[in-house]
């Protein structure tokens, strides 16, 4: 049993790096496409995930230990937080060297935050995170392109 899971390693490995690299096993040799694709959904994750943050999580004004605390800079923690995993995953492809895919994740993020601009009505958290959130919000997603020699 243990030769036969050792046998499959490299295969699951090889698997592992091109679904991380924006591939699947049925699209393989689809080029540029599964890179589109993963920036396409990041993108759509991205904006998921802005949406659904609640305002009931908003802690503003006076926080015991904090001070006060201002309502756009507790909204700014959210988004921060939501886009953190996204962040996290690009940097982990780069690592992996894995470029092409990280900077899909870096474009999808800024893709997401862009795709949210305007898209709220004065009463939820994006209403007090700034008017310009791939400004305000995608400067680490920048820097990882610049790292990569993205052209920007």
């Amino acid at each position: 049993m243990a030769a036969k899971v050792t046998e499959l390693l490299p295969d699951a490995r090889r698997l592992a790096v091109s679904l991380l690299a924006g591939g699947s096993p049925a699209r393989r040799g689809a080029g540029g496409e599964g890179v589109q694709e993963l920036r396409k959904s990041t993108a759509a994750a991205v904006k998921r995930s802005l949406l659904a943050l609640d305002i009931a999580d908003l802690h503003a004004g006076y926080e015991p230990g904090r001070g006060y605390v201002h309502e756009c800079d507790a909204a700014a923690e959210l988004v921060e937080q939501a886009i953190e995993p996204f962040g996290e995953d690009a940097r982990r492809r780069l690592r992996l060297g894995l470029t092409e895919a990280a900077q899909a994740v870096a474009l999808g993020v800024l893709d997401g935050l862009e795709a949210c601009e305007g898209s709220y009505d004065g009463d939820d958290v994006l209403s007090y995170a700034g008017e310009d959130l791939a400004e305000d919000y995608g400067h680490q997603m920048r820097n990882l392109l610049r790292e990569t020699g993205a052209v920007l």
